[in-house]
């Protein structure tokens, strides 16, 4: 009927202009509260809100989408009342770390809050977070180091280093899978894993269900991110490397940069309990929710592979950064953050401008 229509119309009108303002946001910020999850778009004609609120239950419906102008102030930071600025924020339950240089000077190296709050465990610049997707880079990274030694190339198509590609695959290419363009849903799970991210399933399973999936647009004809993706470029990591995905970052990345402090899930190292931050969100896996316990008993699971498993300190993440070259020089300005609580927008600001080289909400 005409109402059915002009409502299906409406939805479709209202998912494309999130698409458009999500696209051309040149940051967002994000805050949660009874009514759901806020989204405030930096879009290039002024702030943009979208406010999303999910049902608490399976299938997870979408109760509620909306968008329009935002007109909430937001704070300026400057270098000068850095500190001062997350002493605020840490005086509204944040805890984390920040390290911020400007012009090849430290100005902030610090850290604020409880990193357990059952415990009473404080925060410090050696505490090990959950870094969310910040391990795509390290997956991008190890395609890009194997392309320079000429063990593959980036337009090689996937069929060439793995088995079982199907024909409407066949034409998808590594530079397909690292640049967004191919065509792969965004993840690979199924309806019977007890949990999206960590239930485990091994590398062959996981490209299995990756290249069984249905495309969402021809390789290479659109541009829309795939976990999934990086998923099928960590297995050729293996397959062309002949090492696993974790032993080839240590060796060629993390060791050499000197990141000791990072891991994988269901990794603890020479790492004890209070060298980690207990996640606080709603998700919560293990006592305590730390993530040497989001791998057991098996170790990480392939159903995140490339995109979530390792864990790493602040200052782990400036070594990454230096590491491959996108640390600011002695002339360049540099912003990291490590933390999690309220209010989520620290992990987006920017600081008139320093450039934001490794931020994570956790």
């Amino acid at each position: 009927n005409c109402h059915a229509a002009d409502h299906i119309a409406l939805r479709r009108a209202l998912l494309a202009a999130v698409r458009e303002s999500v696209a051309s946001a040149q940051g967002i910020l994000l805050d949660e509260d009874a009514a759901g999850v806020h989204l405030r778009l930096m879009a290039p004609d002024g702030p943009v809100r979208v406010t999303l609120r999910v049902a608490a239950t399976a299938p997870f419906r979408i109760e509620q989408l909306t968008i329009g102008p935002d007109d909430t102030p937001v704070p300026e930071l400057a270098w000068e009342s850095l500190t001062a600025h997350f002493d605020a924020r840490a005086a509204d339950g944040w805890s984390g770390v920040v390290y911020a240089v400007r012009d090849g000077e430290v100005v902030v190296d610090g850290a604020w809050g409880k990193a357990d709050r059952a415990r009473g465990t404080a925060v410090t610049q050696d505490t090990v977070f959950g870094i969310g997707s910040v391990p795509i880079d390290f997956t991008v990274a190890a395609v890009l180091l194997l392309d320079q030694r000429g063990r593959l190339q980036l337009d090689d198509p996937i069929h060439r280093h793995l088995g079982g590609v199907p024909e409407d695959k066949r034409g998808m290419t590594i530079r397909h899978l690292i640049e967004g363009r191919s065509g792969l849903p965004d993840f690979h799970d199924r309806p019977g894993d007890w949990d999206a991210d960590l239930a485990w399933i091994d590398r062959e399973t996981a490209v299995r269900r990756i290249l069984e999936q249905p495309l969402r647009f021809a390789p290479g004809e659109g541009e829309a991110h795939s976990h999934s993706a990086y998923g099928l470029a960590a297995a050729i990591v293996e397959r062309v490397s002949g090492q696993s995905y974790g032993s080839f970052l240590a060796d060629e990345f993390f060791v050499p940069a000197g990141m000791t402090r990072t891991g994988f899930y269901g990794e603890t190292g020479e790492l004890e309990l209070d060298d980690f931050a207990v996640g606080h969100g709603p998700s919560s896996v293990g006592l305590p929710n730390i993530p040497p316990n989001w791998g057991r008993p098996r170790g990480w699971s392939w159903a995140v592979a490339a995109c979530t498993p390792p864990c790493l300190t602040c200052g782990g993440s400036t070594r990454w950064c230096v590491r491959i070259g996108c640390w600011p020089s002695a002339t360049r300005n540099g912003f990291a953050v490590c933390g999690w609580g309220p209010p989520a927008r620290i992990a987006a600001s920017t600081c008139s401008r320093p450039r934001t080289v490794a931020a994570t909400r956790y």
